[in-house]
């Protein structure tokens, strides 16, 4: 999966906020973090990418954020990323987290006669 999204990402620059839509949701998932955090081909070729979309995933996950070229992240940090790739990660986030107030209760089955 993660190598489809660069590899997407590298050949049509114009999809990467869509990528930057999955990776955040990937990377949201302990065991796709652990995928990305631990191999060493997968943060190759995340580094293969051009500088500014390696800095649009970076901003998705502080752990993405800490693969990336030093270069990318400065970019990330000095606010060189598009608006609306910045606005991924927030929008991302609220879309995991639950309502305001919480989720409602389930309703109590009737009790059988």
């Amino acid at each position: 999966v993660f190598n489809f999204l660069f590899s997407l990402a590298k050949q049509k620059p114009e999809t990467i906020q869509g990528v930057a839509e999955v990776m955040n949701q990937l990377m949201a998932s302990g065991s796709w973090c652990s995928v990305m955090e631990t191999n060493c081909l997968l943060q190759d070729h995340l580094k293969e990418l051009p500088l500014s979309a390696q800095a649009a995933l970076g901003l998705q996950s502080e752990k993405v954020m800490a693969l990336i070229h030093s270069d990318a992240k400065r970019m990330a940090a000095g606010g060189e990323v598009p608006a609306d790739l910045k606005s991924v990660a927030d929008r991302m986030k609220s879309i995991r987290a639950p309502p305001r107030g919480g989720y409602p209760a389930a309703p109590k089955a009737a009790a059988e006669p």
